[in-house]
């Protein structure tokens, strides 16, 4: 058996006594999660009972019956792990003095997966990505993509010393990256810089969102928390310019069923699949596979002037609080929104005074529309409702 070796090192400078730093790791693809081999060893091995709770681990050498001790972890090279999440959570003792609970079913292939911050559910977190495939090898992706919580920094070593480090390697802490953010932001000399000082936030000890994670902020009753955020529009500019623009290059990765093929783009106005709308797209042409990519600039949602559309539910009628004066509601147009499964509900009939929309009436398969919650008015790929 070949193996590498993942020592893992607290360099927080944070006190023993008020911090505790947990880690957990899985991978539903390959059902598998961190196990301790021996002493403070753990490995990634296969999930055996159908449902439970991962396996949580204290960084360092001093551990409980419920979080027990790690230092490093043994990877088999021999074996696939793929996907697989390494979590890091910074907990303060006073705040969260248990380990995270993150349950799974399905022997590992269903994990109830951490909650996006920010939240006060769970403390702080940060994770690195890993997959090991015995035919290329291991890969290892440190990214913060989804917004930034803490520097996390990984080195690979061998017998003659340090290859490099990738992640963090600036000796910079939390509390450092998140208090030159706004001065960051404010130093542009773009125009829109002021849309991204909302992506900081200061819940449970505060972090960095990026765009996507801030504008899908859901409330618990299923409303957008930041619809009317200007960054829902921030890149509308530049998208327009990439619909707009022929004879791209695109490289398309292999599929199953569809083999890795060079793609040319051109602007094309396209019909939606089972609509009687079009839309601005890309058609990507390769040697044997042609796809269609939306805009998605004037096709994710409606508003009106550039507000959020508000209103009331009776039944299955929306009477909106301001006429809409801009807004072109349409019969058949679908209609998406939280616990709505997709092509199940559409405009049956548009009602107006004059030219300005007052209330659309719906039909929907599945009974009556759930309350205080906002939906999103759209040409929805799919099949058209008779």
């Amino acid at each position: 058996m070949s193996t590498i070796t993942i020592p893992l090192v607290n360099s927080t400078g944070l006190s023993s006594t008020d911090y505790t730093i947990y880690v957990m790791g899985f991978s539903s693809k390959s059902q598998k999660q961190l196990s301790i081999s021996s002493g403070t060893k753990a490995s990634f091995k296969s999930i055996t009972n159908g449902s439970g709770d991962l396996n949580t681990f204290t960084l360092g050498t001093n551990g409980s019956d419920k979080s027990p001790a790690i230092t490093e972890i043994d990877v088999d090279t021999t074996e696939t792990t793929d996907g697989a999440r390494i979590y890091f959570f910074i907990s303060e003792n006073s705040v969260f003095p248990d380990p995270p609970v993150v349950s799974y079913s399905g022997n590992g292939t269903s994990v109830v997966n951490v909650p996006n911050p920010p939240n006060t559910t769970v403390a702080p977190y940060t994770y690195t990505e890993f997959t090991n495939n015995p035919g290329y090898g291991a890969v290892i992706d440190s990214q913060t993509v989804d917004g930034f919580t803490a520097p996390l920094q990984v080195e690979i070593s061998d017998a003659n010393g340090s290859l490099g480090k990738v992640g963090n390697p600036v000796k910079l802490t939390r509390e450092d990256v998140i208090t030159a953010y706004k001065p960051f932001i404010n130093a542009l000399s773009d125009a829109g810089k002021a849309n991204f000082l909302d992506l900081q936030y200061s819940k449970n000890g505060g972090g960095l969102l990026n765009p996507g994670a801030y504008l899908n902020d859901i409330s618990d009753q299923g409303e957008f928390v930041n619809i009317e955020s200007t960054l829902n529009s921030s890149f509308d500019a530049e998208l327009n310019t990439l619909f707009a623009t022929n004879g791209l290059s695109i490289q398309g990765v292999s599929e199953t069923g569809i083999a890795a093929q060079v793609y040319t783009s051109s602007s094309v106005t396209q019909a939606l699949p089972g609509s009687p709308f079009s839309h601005q797209a890309l058609k990507l042409t390769g040697d044997s596979n042609t796809f269609y990519v939306y805009n998605p600039v004037g096709l994710c949602f409606l508003t009106d002037n550039g507000s959020a559309i508000q209103g009331s539910i009776d039944g299955l009628t929306l009477t909106f609080t301001n006429p809409l004066s801009e807004a072109n509601i349409q019969p058949k147009m679908y209609i998406s929104g939280a616990g709505i499964p997709a092509n199940m509900m559409w405009v049956k009939t548009v009602n107006k005074t004059g030219s300005q929309i007052t209330s659309v009436v719906l039909d929907y398969k599945l009974g009556t529309l759930p309350p205080n919650s906002v939906y999103t008015i759209l040409p929805e790929l799919g099949v058209s409702p008779a």
